[in-house]
Order: C-alpha cells, then structure tokens, then sequence
C-alpha cells in the first residue's frame, strides 16, 4: 500500500480548477525539477495538470480516459477506457444496474470510439512522453467511484515509471484509500465526510473543451509557440464525448 495524505475532512470549496492544483502543487513541491512528469486525465484533469507542472517546472502530458455509461451520456458510470484500450468495468455498478449484455457492448463500443477521437486530436500535438524511470504525478480534478482514475493508473504503470504519485483536489475517502493501494503515493486535498457530485465542490466548474487541452499540451511540448500563457477556464463545448465527473 502507498503512502496517503489526507489533507481535511472538511467540506471545502474551490473556486476553481486554479485553485485546486494551487493547494495540490503546494504540497508536491518535493518534485519539483528532475525527471518528474505530471500527467492530467482528460479533460479536466489537464487544466490542473498545467498549473502544476509550470509550478514545478516539470513536463506535462494528458492521459485520455473515456468513461462507459450506461443510459446516455448522464447515465450512470459502469468503467472506463484508457488511451491503450485498456478496459476496467465496475462490479458494484455493474451489479446494481445490471445492464443487458447488449446494452454493456455497445457503451464499451461507443466509449471507444469517441476515446480513439479524443486520443487522435490531442497526440497530433502531443505525442506520448516517455514514463519508463520517471517519476509521474497523476492528476484529476476530483474522483467519484475512481474507476476513471484506475484505468489512468493502469495506462502509466504499464510504461514503467520509477514512482506513480496520485493527487487530487478531492474524493470519498473509502476509493480515496483503495486507490492508495495501486500508487506508491496519494494525495487527497479534502475527502468530506458526506461526499456529493465533484462540481458541488467548485464555485466555477465549466466544461473543459478540446480547444483548452489543446492549449496546455501545445505550451508544454513546445513553449516557443504558446510562451507566457496558461490554460484558463471559460465557457467549454459540449460535445458528447464530454466526461464530467
């Protein structure tokens, strides 16, 4: 099991993704420099990628990950697929909706197809960073069921990094703690005691869009081209490969 840092049990607000990778960059400035990498898992996961990394003077790089519903887009989340095609399904979801056999293949086929979309746009400016012996700082903006934050994880242990720290703003403490088991660190801001939807812990929570991944992956892979901007939120598109947690 890794190491977990719970930071409060409070019901904290932030005002914003900013905010949020502001209080986790605090608390990760042991790695700063060196061979870290902060990974952001898409999308929303990058807007806090991207302060953290300039914070720390790292690398930076997106893990696409597509959650499978059930019922629509809002439905119920049953797994998840990351960019290799790796698929991870959850039992206790998936026993308490019990979806048809056809139903579960074709939200698997569909979130496939709209990850290979998504995974297409962002690795025509980005290609994959090379993990093997790096230190990798994984982050999102918050986690429900984790399944989401499980199929990342299984993506980045698969290239071999040397150490796989976890950070997130906040999450339930019973995943928060399960997770732990498959890092070798993770830091939880705020895992509140009765916890709720993740955008009930945000003033600001808008939809991230491609055109603002895009943006934070074009400034870290060549900084010439976006030098001295960040990655802002504002109003996002809500195309419906759009994952909010």
């Amino acid at each position: 099991m890794g190491k977990l840092h719970i930071i409060s049990h409070d019901h904290m607000i932030f005002t914003n993704r900013q905010q949020a990778a502001d209080c986790l960059a605090d608390l990760l400035l042991a790695y700063r420099g060196g061979d870290t990498i902060v990974v952001g898992i898409s999308r929303g996961g990058v807007i806090l990628a991207d302060h953290i990394a300039e914070k720390l003077g790292a690398d930076m790089d997106v893990a696409v990950c597509q959650k499978i519903h059930l019922k629509g887009y809002q439905g119920p989340v049953v797994g998840a697929v990351a960019e290799d095609a790796d698929m991870v399904l959850n039992p206790e979801t998936l026993s308490r909706f019990q979806p048809s056999r056809t139903e579960l293949e074709q939200q698997m086929f569909l979130a496939s197809v709209y990850m290979r979309i998504q995974r297409d746009r962002y690795r025509d400016i980005r290609p994959p960073a090379p993990l093997q012996g790096r230190t990798v700082i994984l982050v999102d903006d918050g986690m429900t069921t984790g399944i989401t934050m499980t199929a990342a994880l299984r993506y980045i242990q698969a290239r071999q990094p040397t150490r796989v720290v976890v950070a997130v703003p906040l999450g339930p403490e019973d995943r928060v703690g399960r997770l732990s088991e498959f890092c070798d660190e993770l830091l939880c801001y705020s895992v509140p005691v009765a916890f709720s939807d993740i955008a009930d812990y945000y003033r600001q929570f808008p939809v991230v869009n491609d055109a603002r991944v895009l943006a934070a992956l074009k400034r870290h892979f060549d900084c010439d081209l976006l030098e001295g901007t960040s990655v802002r939120e504002d109003d996002g598109d809500t195309a419906p490969w759009v994952n909010r947690m």
